[in-house]
Protein backbone atom coordinates (compact mmCIF):
# COMPACT_ATOMS: atom_id res chain seq x y z
CA UNK A 1 0.00 0.00 0.00
CA UNK A 2 0.99 3.63 -0.43
CA UNK A 3 1.10 5.37 2.93
CA UNK A 4 1.59 9.09 3.55
CA UNK A 5 2.68 10.17 7.03
CA UNK A 6 2.55 13.84 7.99
CA UNK A 7 3.14 16.17 10.90
CA UNK A 8 1.69 19.56 10.00
CA UNK A 9 2.43 23.16 10.91
CA UNK A 10 2.59 23.98 14.61
CA UNK A 11 1.41 27.32 15.95
CA UNK A 12 3.63 30.31 15.14
CA UNK A 13 4.74 30.99 18.72
CA UNK A 14 6.25 27.48 18.95
CA UNK A 15 7.65 27.28 15.43
CA UNK A 16 11.34 27.40 14.50
CA UNK A 17 11.02 28.96 11.06
CA UNK A 18 14.10 28.68 8.83
CA UNK A 19 15.98 26.73 11.50
CA UNK A 20 17.48 23.78 9.58
CA UNK A 21 18.50 21.81 12.67
CA UNK A 22 15.28 21.96 14.68
CA UNK A 23 14.03 18.70 16.20
CA UNK A 24 12.20 16.44 13.80
CA UNK A 25 9.27 14.05 14.46
CA UNK A 26 11.11 10.86 15.39
CA UNK A 27 7.80 9.11 16.04
CA UNK A 28 6.98 9.27 12.35
CA UNK A 29 10.52 8.17 11.49
CA UNK A 30 10.05 4.95 13.47
CA UNK A 31 6.61 4.26 12.02
CA UNK A 32 7.97 4.98 8.52
CA UNK A 33 10.71 2.39 9.07
CA UNK A 34 8.31 -0.25 10.43
CA UNK A 35 5.81 0.18 7.57
CA UNK A 36 8.58 0.13 4.98
CA UNK A 37 9.88 -3.10 6.52
CA UNK A 38 6.34 -4.50 6.10
CA UNK A 39 6.63 -3.84 2.36
CA UNK A 40 4.58 -0.65 2.08
CA UNK A 41 5.58 2.37 0.01
CA UNK A 42 5.89 5.21 2.52
CA UNK A 43 6.36 8.95 2.20
CA UNK A 44 6.74 11.26 5.20
CA UNK A 45 6.16 15.03 5.27
CA UNK A 46 7.75 16.74 8.31
CA UNK A 47 6.01 20.10 8.04
CA UNK A 48 6.06 21.20 11.69
CA UNK A 49 8.08 24.36 11.15
CA UNK A 50 6.44 25.60 7.99
CA UNK A 51 3.71 28.22 7.74
CA UNK A 52 0.12 26.92 7.83
CA UNK A 53 -0.50 27.76 4.16
CA UNK A 54 2.76 26.16 3.05
CA UNK A 55 1.95 23.08 5.13
CA UNK A 56 -1.51 22.59 3.62
CA UNK A 57 -0.26 23.30 0.10
CA UNK A 58 2.47 20.66 0.50
CA UNK A 59 0.12 17.94 1.65
CA UNK A 60 -2.43 18.69 -1.09
CA UNK A 61 0.33 18.55 -3.70
CA UNK A 62 1.39 15.14 -2.39
CA UNK A 63 -2.19 13.84 -2.31
CA UNK A 64 -2.62 14.82 -5.96
CA UNK A 65 0.76 13.70 -7.29
CA UNK A 66 1.41 10.60 -5.16
CA UNK A 67 -2.16 9.34 -4.57
CA UNK A 68 -1.71 7.56 -1.21
CA UNK A 69 -4.27 5.01 -0.08
CA UNK A 70 -3.83 5.88 3.60
CA UNK A 71 -2.75 9.10 5.32
CA UNK A 72 -1.52 9.08 8.90
CA UNK A 73 -1.35 12.36 10.84
CA UNK A 74 0.78 12.93 13.92
CA UNK A 75 -1.40 15.21 16.05
CA UNK A 76 -0.02 17.43 18.81
CA UNK A 77 -2.11 20.07 20.56
CA UNK A 78 0.10 22.72 18.97
CA UNK A 79 -0.44 21.47 15.40
CA UNK A 80 -4.10 20.51 15.70
CA UNK A 81 -5.35 23.64 13.87
CA UNK A 82 -3.44 22.87 10.68
CA UNK A 83 -4.31 19.18 11.01
CA UNK A 84 -8.02 19.99 11.27
CA UNK A 85 -7.76 22.11 8.12
CA UNK A 86 -6.15 19.22 6.27
CA UNK A 87 -8.75 16.75 7.57
CA UNK A 88 -11.63 19.05 6.56
CA UNK A 89 -10.14 19.43 3.09
CA UNK A 90 -9.57 15.68 2.69
CA UNK A 91 -13.07 14.85 3.86
CA UNK A 92 -14.46 17.14 1.17
CA UNK A 93 -12.13 16.44 -1.76
CA UNK A 94 -10.52 13.06 -1.03
CA UNK A 95 -13.09 11.02 0.96
CA UNK A 96 -11.77 7.75 -0.51
CA UNK A 97 -8.44 8.08 1.34
CA UNK A 98 -8.27 6.30 4.70
CA UNK A 99 -7.29 8.54 7.61
CA UNK A 100 -5.35 7.38 10.68
CA UNK A 101 -4.64 9.73 13.59
CA UNK A 102 -1.86 9.29 16.14
CA UNK A 103 0.31 11.32 18.47
CA UNK A 104 -0.10 12.57 22.02
CA UNK A 105 -3.14 14.77 21.31
CA UNK A 106 -4.94 11.83 19.71
CA UNK A 107 -4.25 9.54 22.68
CA UNK A 108 -5.74 12.10 25.10
CA UNK A 109 -8.49 13.65 22.94
CA UNK A 110 -9.56 10.73 20.76
CA UNK A 111 -13.25 11.15 21.62
CA UNK A 112 -13.27 14.77 20.52
CA UNK A 113 -11.42 13.89 17.32
CA UNK A 114 -13.66 10.97 16.39
CA UNK A 115 -16.84 12.93 17.06
CA UNK A 116 -15.55 15.54 14.63
CA UNK A 117 -14.02 13.08 12.14
CA UNK A 118 -15.98 9.81 12.49
CA UNK A 119 -14.39 8.38 9.34
CA UNK A 120 -10.92 8.38 10.97
CA UNK A 121 -9.28 5.72 13.12
CA UNK A 122 -7.32 6.81 16.20
CA UNK A 123 -4.19 5.06 17.46
CA UNK A 124 -3.86 5.19 21.25
CA UNK A 125 -0.35 5.03 22.71
CA UNK A 126 2.71 3.68 20.89
CA UNK A 127 1.93 3.44 17.21
CA UNK A 128 4.38 1.13 15.45
CA UNK A 129 2.72 -2.24 16.02
CA UNK A 130 -0.82 -0.87 16.00
CA UNK A 131 -0.33 0.94 12.68
CA UNK A 132 1.19 -2.19 11.15
CA UNK A 133 -1.69 -4.42 12.26
CA UNK A 134 -4.29 -1.86 11.17
CA UNK A 135 -2.87 -1.73 7.63
CA UNK A 136 -3.00 -5.52 7.41
CA UNK A 137 -6.68 -5.39 8.41
CA UNK A 138 -7.36 -2.69 5.81
CA UNK A 139 -5.65 -4.77 3.11
CA UNK A 140 -7.79 -7.77 4.07
CA UNK A 141 -10.93 -5.57 4.02
CA UNK A 142 -11.77 -6.49 7.61
CA UNK A 143 -15.13 -4.95 8.53
CA UNK A 144 -14.27 -4.09 12.14
CA UNK A 145 -11.01 -3.42 13.96
CA UNK A 146 -12.15 -4.54 17.41
CA UNK A 147 -9.52 -7.29 17.58
CA UNK A 148 -6.65 -4.80 17.17
CA UNK A 149 -5.28 -3.46 20.45
CA UNK A 150 -4.67 0.26 20.91
CA UNK A 151 -7.38 1.69 18.67
CA UNK A 152 -10.43 3.92 18.89
CA UNK A 153 -12.94 4.27 16.07
CA UNK A 154 -16.58 5.04 15.38
CA UNK A 155 -19.04 2.20 14.81
CA UNK A 156 -22.82 2.61 14.60
CA UNK A 157 -22.47 6.17 15.93
CA UNK A 158 -20.61 4.94 19.02
CA UNK A 159 -16.93 5.21 19.84
CA UNK A 160 -15.27 1.82 20.26
CA UNK A 161 -12.09 1.71 22.36
CA UNK A 162 -10.25 -1.58 21.97
CA UNK A 163 -8.04 -3.31 24.50
CA UNK A 164 -4.98 -1.30 25.52
CA UNK A 165 -1.81 -1.87 23.53
CA UNK A 166 1.01 -3.13 25.73
CA UNK A 167 4.22 -1.15 25.60
CA UNK A 168 6.98 -2.50 23.39
CA UNK A 169 9.19 -4.33 25.85
CA UNK A 170 12.22 -4.95 23.64
CA UNK A 171 12.90 -1.68 21.81
CA UNK A 172 15.79 -3.34 19.96
CA UNK A 173 13.21 -5.19 17.83
CA UNK A 174 12.30 -1.91 16.10
CA UNK A 175 14.17 -0.98 12.91
CA UNK A 176 16.31 2.16 12.95
CA UNK A 177 14.29 5.36 12.60
CA UNK A 178 14.23 6.68 9.03
CA UNK A 179 16.48 9.68 9.75
CA UNK A 180 17.26 10.18 6.06
CA UNK A 181 13.83 11.73 5.48
CA UNK A 182 14.70 14.85 7.39
CA UNK A 183 18.02 15.39 5.67
CA UNK A 184 16.41 14.96 2.26
CA UNK A 185 13.69 17.48 3.16
CA UNK A 186 16.18 19.98 4.65
CA UNK A 187 19.49 20.00 2.71
CA UNK A 188 21.01 22.48 5.19
CA UNK A 189 20.57 20.10 8.12
CA UNK A 190 23.78 18.91 9.78
CA UNK A 191 22.38 17.66 13.12
CA UNK A 192 20.58 14.37 13.68
CA UNK A 193 18.37 13.59 16.66
CA UNK A 194 18.24 10.27 18.45
CA UNK A 195 16.57 8.76 21.50
CA UNK A 196 18.02 5.91 23.54
CA UNK A 197 14.96 5.19 25.70
CA UNK A 198 11.20 5.65 26.03
CA UNK A 199 9.00 6.48 28.99
CA UNK A 200 9.67 8.36 32.21
CA UNK A 201 9.44 7.26 35.87
CA UNK A 202 8.88 10.77 37.23
CA UNK A 203 5.67 12.70 37.88
CA UNK A 204 6.34 16.36 37.04
CA UNK A 205 3.31 18.60 37.57
CA UNK A 206 3.64 20.29 34.16
CA UNK A 207 3.82 17.04 32.13
CA UNK A 208 0.96 15.17 30.41
CA UNK A 209 2.63 11.77 30.88
CA UNK A 210 0.51 10.94 33.94
CA UNK A 211 -2.76 11.65 32.09
CA UNK A 212 -1.61 9.72 29.04
CA UNK A 213 -0.72 6.73 31.21
CA UNK A 214 -4.18 6.77 32.76
CA UNK A 215 -6.02 7.14 29.45
CA UNK A 216 -4.02 4.50 27.61
CA UNK A 217 -4.00 2.22 30.69
CA UNK A 218 -0.26 1.75 30.45
CA UNK A 219 2.18 1.85 33.33
CA UNK A 220 4.52 4.84 33.11
CA UNK A 221 7.77 3.01 32.80
CA UNK A 222 11.21 3.76 31.47
CA UNK A 223 12.54 1.37 28.78
CA UNK A 224 15.91 1.60 27.09
CA UNK A 225 17.57 0.49 23.89
CA UNK A 226 20.62 -1.67 24.45
CA UNK A 227 23.96 0.20 24.25
CA UNK A 228 24.91 -1.93 21.23
CA UNK A 229 21.72 -0.96 19.40
CA UNK A 230 22.08 2.75 20.24
CA UNK A 231 25.67 2.76 18.94
CA UNK A 232 24.66 0.95 15.74
CA UNK A 233 21.96 3.52 15.00
CA UNK A 234 24.36 6.39 15.67
CA UNK A 235 26.96 4.77 13.40
CA UNK A 236 24.39 4.33 10.65
CA UNK A 237 23.73 8.09 10.74
CA UNK A 238 27.46 8.81 10.60
CA UNK A 239 27.79 6.53 7.56
CA UNK A 240 24.85 8.30 5.90
CA UNK A 241 26.45 11.70 6.58
CA UNK A 242 29.78 10.58 5.08
CA UNK A 243 28.13 9.04 2.02
CA UNK A 244 26.14 12.23 1.39
CA UNK A 245 28.88 14.75 2.23
CA UNK A 246 26.97 16.22 5.17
Amino acid sequence: MKILLASLSIEAESRFVNHPNCAYPLGLAYIHAVLEKDGHKVKTLPLNNFDHKVSIKAIVKTLVEWSPEVVGFQVFSMNRVSTYKALDLMKKKYPHIRVILGGIHTSVMYRQLLNRYPHAVAIIGEGELTFSELLKAIELRVESYEQIDGLAFMKDDKIILTKERHLIEDLDTLPFAKHEIFFDEEPRRIYAHVISSRGCPFNCSFCMEQNISIITKTVRRWREYSPRRAIKEANSMIDYAIDNNI
